[in-house]
Parts: structure tokens; sequence; C-alpha cells
């Protein structure tokens, strides 16, 4: 486990499409996910996790030099949910559903 909370940074890219990206730069190696219409931090939680980051490991999350959350939370909290934010209402926290190619038959 690291004893320092890894540092995410928010920005948006194409602001008129509202394209939000979540990096994070450990041992040398940058990771990024973005999404328009979920956050990019539990998307990217679970790309550090791939990468062998331990779940205790806690993500400080920063837009610019602000902090986002009041304090740092752990990487298996932002694994298991998605934050969804789309023009039909406030966005809102659910639980991460992984994709499920066998429910799609082709036809």
């Amino acid at each position: 486990m690291l004893n320092v909370p890894v540092t995410v940074r928010l920005s948006t890219i194409a602001p008129a499409h509202s394209i939000h990206v979540a990096s994070a730069a450990i041992s040398g190696t940058t990771y990024e996910a973005h999404h328009k219409t979920k956050s990019p931090i539990p998307m990217l939680a679970r790309k550090l996790a791939d990468a062998g980051l331990e779940t205790s490991t806690l993500m400080q999350v920063y837009r610019g030099s602000t902090p986002v959350l009041r304090q740092p939370l752990a990487l298996s909290y932002w694994i298991g949910i998605d934050v969804i934010d789309d023009d039909r209402r406030p966005a809102h926290v659910a639980k991460f559903k992984p994709f499920d190619a066998n429910a799609f038959k082709a036809a």
C-alpha cells in the first residue's frame, strides 16, 4: 500500500462536449480515463486496480489545485460505483454494473 494517497487530477477537454478526464501518474506511468456522461474517477480506479494497485490505496481527487472531496477515499470505494450525469436529471451515484457481452446475442 502506498503511504501517500494517489493524486487524481480532473479536467475537461472539449468544453462544448463536456468530456471529463481523470488522470493519475504512478511510478512514471500516467493512467487516464474519460467519459461524457459518467464520472471518469471510478473508471480510473478500475484501471489502477487492473494495473496492480492495492484496493486499500487512497485516492485524493483535485480539480486544479482544489480538493474535490474533504478526505481521500479508498480505491475499493470508487471501483464499486458509477457517478452518472445526464441531461434528464442531476448527477447520481449508482452501483457499478460490468458490461455483459453475453446479454447481447447476435441476431
